[in-house]
């Protein structure tokens, strides 16, 4: 849904309400390259750490857990028109060729749909520009302290077919990011080495003056050689696995858009197909003791997984003198294959007369079918030049089919289950907005967010806690129920200094109720519950300044205190816990520097500082590793001109070592802590070159 324009790119003040644009300037000045680096420079936003496509992102405290499984994530992520994220990890497209990005924080279930109760992080991609030729190149190398090389290139090239009117982009890059972890079990050094390879291409066509064309196709791959976590029981950056853990990530995008002018109202149409594929390992030795009773030894437990998402999008926007209004109409859908297997050497002999001669001691192959259908419309009436009144409403119909087959010693037999779940949820938006002056602008808005509802079919579940349950009985327990978010928020924008000076401050109350949530088991597989309600209330604040010609510093914080109103007993989880991997207090600062040194030259500089308070893994506090509570700083400097760029950079000055997220295998949690370091002190020279 594009619900911003190039009007409002270059005037925050007409920026909607809790928005957040990073232009492609201010992030090629701090060399952001992926959602990570934005840290600095969003307030609210945060993500868990287990690296490239397998994170999970947060905004405005709104986080379910730190484990991705089942349920829908609490962000809704876009690249362009194109939803990418249902019920898995943040793909992390690389911020390659892009126009700016916007975070969208408070629910946007009006404009967006199921998902995006914490808010909407949407990547615009540069489009093909039909008046001129050009390209652009770039390239970086550089070392990890203790680990191996770092290298990146990418590359643009904007070609016109027509004049004034086609033309096609091509963007293309590749990432290796260099291990810095060791594995004394696996007898390997730097294990975690990272490859990321991608492309875009891009076509354009004004048809005529009324028309137009944008097709775009994205595909990029995530080869992760292991994972990046360590345990300080073992030493310094090093653990001691069994078993390698692999990832491979894979993910292809189609969008299709077209715009009308129909006179009295704008068409847009725009259409998605989304397809992702990810193979995972992961190490699993640690659970066999407990769960067979058979001696420690290597077993892996290895996932595929297969995303199917088509979505049509047609609405109708008109804007006029005194009124503003948008309709629509939504349909997505999603077909998910999840194949898992734990394989466990001598199992098949240790529990042949059990009926299970197999070393596949436990293996689901589970297909999710999702449906969803809706419409949509929103409305702004100016009353007068500095008053408006706005409201949304979506109403949208949900529904899952959940079919699974499982086999082995732990599902206790051989069974084939078919559930459905379907919703109808309808969410409401109200906001009022004034304008005092040109230069102040205050509102209070009230939002809507929601999730449907969903189906645990592991049926280990009710063999491991209530082996004498039905069968019948066992899967009513499996269910988990719909989740939903009410954002009260009140907000101050302002401008000083001739617009050199920009601030926005916005206080919000959040009610969750019916909290979705992946959590563990004792052996370290997964299910989803619902963990109770919870309420949350915080300030954010966003700055820039533009202090003189040279200097140029932001700002971003947040304080917040999520906490739950209503727990889980069977998750430790009591009234007053607060939500897992959510620090009070987040804070971010940059400042950049620009200096002629001769004609046509500059010299430019930047800073970037940030500072991620203390969390817990997960509810309980005292029965959760503890995370964050760590500083941050990378500078970055070099020469300039309008053709080409040489810097040097280091990020992590300090080499800090801050437990960014205190979980990495679910399978050994129990029997070794778990650290994602910060990724070592790295020095890298960056040159770009434009044609």
């Amino acid at each position: 849904m594009i619900v911003t324009s190039t009007k409002r790119e270059e005037d925050p003040q007409d920026l909607p309400m809790g928005i957040t644009s990073v232009s492609a300037e201010r992030m090629a000045c701090l060399n952001v390259r992926e959602t990570t680096d934005l840290a600095p420079l969003v307030a609210g936003l945060s993500m868990t750490n287990l690296g490239p496509g397998r994170n999970k992102m947060f905004l405005r405290g709104q986080s379910d857990g730190p484990l991705a499984e089942r349920t829908q994530s609490t962000v809704g992520v876009y690249i362009d028109e194109s939803p990418l994220v249902f019920s898995d990890t943040n793909p992390d497209f690389r911020l390659i060729d892009v126009e700016r990005v916007e975070v969208l924080r408070g629910p946007q279930g009006t404009l967006f749909g199921a998902g995006s109760l914490g808010g909407t992080y949407r990547i615009i991609t540069a489009k093909p520009d039909p008046h001129t030729i050009a390209a652009r190149v770039g390239a970086s190398a550089g070392f990890v302290q203790r680990g191996d090389p770092n290298f990146a290139a990418d590359g643009m090239n904007n070609v016109p077919l027509s004049p004034r009117r086609s033309a096609i982009r091509l963007a293309a890059f590749y990432d290796r990011y260099g291990g810095f972890i060791d594995d004394a079990g696996l007898r390997e050094q730097n294990v975690n080495d990272t490859k990321i390879a991608g492309a875009r291409i891009s076509y354009a066509n004004g048809l005529n003056d009324r028309w137009s064309l944008l097709i775009t196709v994205n595909g990029q791959q995530i080869d992760l050689d292991d994972t990046q976590y360590f345990s300080p029981d073992v030493g310094v950056l090093t653990r001691s696995n069994l078993v390698p853990e692999p990832r491979k990530d894979r993910i292809y995008q189609a969008g299709v858009v077209v715009d009308g002018d129909l006179g009295w109202a704008d068409l847009t149409s725009a259409s998605t197909i989304v397809y992702r594929r990810i193979s995972n390992q992961s190490d699993a030795s640690q659970a066999v003791p407990n769960l067979l009773g058979l001696d420690l030894q290597p077993s892996p437990f290895t996932s595929r997984d297969k995303i199917r998402t088509l979505a049509q999008e047609v609405r109708l926007a008109h804007q006029g003198r005194r009124m503003d209004w948008l309709v629509g109409g939504f349909y997505l859908s999603r077909a998910q294959n999840l194949k898992t297997s734990f394989v466990v050497p001598g199992a098949g002999l240790a529990f042949a007369g059990d009926g299970f001669p197999s070393n596949e001691v436990f293996a689901e192959n589970r297909d999710d079918d999702i449906k969803e259908y809706a419409v949509f419309g929103d409305i702004a009436m100016h009353l007068n030049a500095r008053w408006e009144v706005s409201a949304g409403l979506r109403a949208s119909r949900g529904a899952l089919d959940v079919s699974s087959l499982t086999t082995g010693v732990i599902s206790g037999r051989e069974d084939e289950i078919d559930l459905q779940n379907a919703k109808t949820s309808v969410t409401p938006r109200v906001a009022i907005s004034f304008r005092p002056s040109d230069h102040l602008h205050l509102y209070a808005q009230a939002a809507k967010g929601f999730r449907i509802g969903g189906v645990n079919i592991n049926t280990m579940i009710s063999a491991l806690f209530d082996p004498g349950l039905d069968p019948d009985e066992a899967l009513k327990t499996q269910t988990f129920t719909e989740d939903s978010v009410w954002n009260y928020e009140l907000g101050v924008k302002a401008r000083a200094f001739d617009g050199r000076l920009e601030t926005s401050l916005a206080g919000f109350y959040i009610k969750w109720d019916d909290i979705q949530t992946d959590q563990l088991l004792p052996t370290g597989f997964l299910f989803v519950t619902n963990a109770g309600n919870a309420k949350n209330y915080g300030v954010e604040l966003q700055f820039a300044g533009q202090l003189n010609d040279r200097i140029t510093v932001t700002a971003a914080a947040i304080w917040n205190d999520p906490h739950l109103v209503e727990g889980n007993g069977f998750l430790n989880a009591a009234k007053g816990d607060r939500l897992p991997a959510i620090a009070s207090f987040t804070g971010g600062l940059s400042v950049a520097y620009e200096q002629p040194v001769r004609r046509g030259v500059e010299f430019a500089a930047s800073a970037d500082y940030t500072y991620v308070g203390s969390s817990s893994l997960f509810f309980h506090k005292d029965l959760s590793p503890r995370m964050g509570d760590f500083h941050r700083l990378g500078i970055r400097a070099g020469l300039q001109n309008e053709l080409w760029q040489l810097a040097l950079s280091v990020t992590n000055v300090f080499n800090t070592r801050g437990n960014t997220f205190a979980f990495g295998n679910s399978f050994s949690l129990n029997a070794t802590s778990q650290y994602n370091p910060l990724r070592p002190r790295t020095m890298s020279l960056n040159y770009v070159r434009s044609f």
